[in-house]
């Protein structure tokens, strides 16, 4: 199996978010999904939208100059964690809609949406800044998560039949230069 550098950051936080790292303080198994590769929250049907999760890496900065003498550097990973919400109103469906669907139906009104990704986000990130689950991900090449940090700017946004929940968060890590992340 081939990794790189991000992938292995990915893996690490999709397995505290899915409840499988074997850590102290992970998410409950089964209260979030991960969306597959070829899908966004914004892009899943509604149905499937309900606690479905993506790890964005949004941007990367080295700590400190690089020069050919270092047997590691220092980096700076901005990520979002974004987390979708089925969202249902009054009147949003037809009476006679197809599949059964009914203003009824759904997983709640702006509030207990509201109520359920601001919980969610809390979670997440009492999960993620936990000291316990930072140390080395992987053992060889060395990719050491020395602490994760909320930027404390989440947003909740709503459309037509779900609600994102973007929480900013950002990793610091020493990498080993002694190997190469292309894949093994």
């Amino acid at each position: 199996m081939s990794y790189n550098l991000y992938g292995v950051i990915r893996n690490h936080l999709t397995s505290l978010m899915m409840g499988t790292n074997t850590g102290p303080r992970v998410m409950q198994v089964g209260r979030f999904k991960q969306l597959s590769q070829d899908r966004s929250v914004e892009t899943t049907p509604a149905n499937e939208t309900e606690r479905s999760f993506q790890i964005i890496i949004t941007g990367t900065e080295e700590l400190e100059p690089w020069n050919s003498f270092n047997i590691e550097s220092l980096e700076k990973v901005n990520f979002d964690v974004v987390v979708g919400y089925q969202y249902t109103s009054a009147g949003m469906f037809p009476d006679d809609t197809a599949e059964g669907l009914s203003s009824m139906q759904g997983n709640g009104d702006g509030d207990s949406v509201n109520d359920r990704a601001f919980t969610d986000s809390s979670e997440i990130i009492k999960t993620f800044s936990y000291h316990a689950n930072f140390g080395i991900i992987q053992a060889s090449p060395l990719v050491d998560i020395f602490s994760i940090q909320p930027l404390n700017n989440n947003t909740l946004t709503y459309f037509k039949d779900r609600a994102v929940m973007v929480i900013k968060m950002q990793l610091f890590l020493k990498i080993s230069t002694s190997a190469d992340y292309s894949g093994f």
